[in-house]
């Protein structure tokens, strides 16, 4: 299977899991939201956001191991690739006893990093020490990072969309049977296990669990290198979960667990479509990867700027009309606006999102070609700022704070510095990546003013009504980029995509 269709595959197989998980999501959530309340979700939601920082104590051993596998791989060097995945292994070994003692200490701090009611305490401490139960598989981990370098990502994206609909669904079923925050924080620790022993099944024959115990983890140079490869990720990751990913913590310990709620559930449809977007990134980083390693760097500069224009065309078709059609979808979804928190919060969730599907696919530049330790810097400063203005703006203006830091720092400082690395690392002209980045989204005034005009004389909305506005406006928006954002060439490559018809040229030409 070739680049391109590996690359295809991982993106519709992920596209595929996204949809069917966030449809079982939303038509299950209101019955979660009524059967657990607002502030055991809450905190539920919260925990889970604080557990993504012990999460963090992986060590950046996956974000290091791809990439070395990568190179063994396109080097032809099997050996090479063995030894690696043994050496991360036995690092995950650590790290599961490590993410262990955290988590303890987690428990017992809780209460006091947000308000919990007296009467939650003991729930929810059990509850957290039944989610420790999952530390005993962090150790097959290391097959996640085989399945994504050996650009598999559909065999990862499967396991996820099942696990997604097991706490989907049991998440549910614990609720209405009475078992409170125990139940919930159950049904998770045992959907977390899909994960890891399913591609411990699928990968296991190639490097076999005995061979990897038995190897001793590849030679001085290789410990060293991913030594070097994990510190620089696992920086990089704390980092980048302060300036993006603590916007419901900050909006938790400020203005407690209820807030969550609403944040959640109002940035909810913009984020898991924005999801998507990213997907692409995801998708084609190790392809991108490949042709780097392998010397061909004026096709994989040639493909990141036609990427980062793709990735702008699918925010301005699918995110951008969200804006204008969250309200309404609140209200259908919830019958309840009152978590609803407010167009100026909607807003700068949308921007937020479309910025993060570009900043994110630059991203995996860096990280997919082992240069990760080259942002670390960058997003110190970045991280800084964020969640200092974060804090400033959400005491002004409610839950809508942390999005306005995430914004404020996305527009100006991300941007002007993330080019200048890329110029530096890959030799792309900042012009040419913020043309390709921003030129695109204006593809999406024409619907935009539509949909403006519609909810302007009609405003009463239906299901049939929100599905068909939100359709027509995918369809004028796709069809504008198509025919002006858009090449002859690029028309015919990802026709030549959607088709099936995987063409001599596009792979030699350097298929993402």
């Amino acid at each position: 299977m070739s680049r391109t269709r590996r690359s295809a595959t991982t993106l519709v197989v992920s596209t595929l899991g996204s949809f069917v998980s966030i449809v079982v999501g939303f038509v299950t959530t209101p019955a979660l939201l009524a059967a657990l309340g607002s502030e055991k979700l809450g905190l539920f939601r919260l925990h889970t956001d604080w557990n993504g920082y012990v999460a963090l104590l992986e060590g950046g051993v996956s974000g290091a191991l791809s990439p070395l596998i990568v190179a063994s791989i396109a080097g032809g060097d099997r050996g090479e690739a063995s030894r690696v995945v043994a050496k991360g292994f036995r690092t995950y070994l650590g790290v599961a006893i490590i993410t262990l003692v955290a988590g303890i200490l987690l428990l017992l701090a809780f209460p006091r990093l947000t308000v919990v009611p007296p009467t939650l305490v003991h729930s929810l401490r059990l509850g957290m020490g039944i989610s420790l139960l999952s530390c005993a598989v962090i150790p097959l981990l290391a097959y996640r990072a085989v399945a994504e370098a050996m650009q598999q990502g559909y065999v990862v994206s499967l396991l996820l969309m099942v696990q997604g609909l097991v706490i989907a669904v049991g998440s549910v079923v614990a609720a209405r049977a009475g078992l409170g925050l125990p139940g919930q924080f159950g049904v998770a620790a045992a959907a977390g296990l899909i994960l890891p022993l399913g591609l411990f099944l699928r990968f296991s024959g190639q490097f076999p669990i005995r061979a990897i115990l038995a190897n001793g983890g590849g030679g001085s140079n290789t410990s060293a290198v991913l030594r070097s490869r994990s510190r620089a990720t696992i920086v990089t990751s704390i980092l980048g979960r302060i300036a993006l990913a603590s916007d419901t913590v900050v909006a938790g310990f400020l203005l407690g667990p209820t807030a969550v709620v609403s944040y959640v559930f109002s940035s909810k449809l913009i984020q898991v479509t924005g999801g998507q977007v990213t997907l692409l990134g995801g998708a084609t980083w190790a392809g991108l990867a490949e042709l780097f390693e392998s010397g061909a760097r004026e096709q994989f500069r040639l493909r990141l700027i036609e990427l980062t224009r793709l990735t702008a065309i699918l925010s301005a078709t699918l995110v951008l009309p969200l804006g204008l059609l969250s309200r309404p979808f609140i209200g259908l979804w919830l019958h309840d606006t009152s978590v609803y928190a407010g167009p100026l919060f909607v807003t700068m969730c949308v921007v937020a999102t479309v910025l993060q599907s570009v900043l994110s696919l630059w991203g995996w530049t860096f990280s997919g070609t082992g240069r990760i330790g080259t942002m670390v810097p960058y997003l110190a400063i970045q991280a800084s700022l964020n969640l200092s203005i974060s804090v400033v703006a959400t005491r002004l203006f409610g839950v809508a704070g942390p999005l306005i830091g995430t914004v404020a720092v996305g527009l100006t400082f991300n941007l002007w510095r993330l080019t200048r690395l890329m110029s530096r690392e890959f030799g792309l002209h900042p012009t040419s990546l913020l043309a390709a980045a921003a030129f695109p989204l204006s593809a999406a005034v024409p619907s935009l003013a539509l949909l403006w005009l519609s909810q302007r004389f009609v405003p009463e909305y239906g299901w049939f009504r929100l599905g068909l506005e939100y359709t027509l406006a995918v369809a004028v928006t796709g069809s504008v980029a198509w025919s002006t954002m858009l090449s002859h060439e690029e028309r015919s490559r990802y026709r030549d995509v959607v088709t099936g018809a995987w063409t001599r040229r596009f792979v030699r030409g350097g298929a993402v």
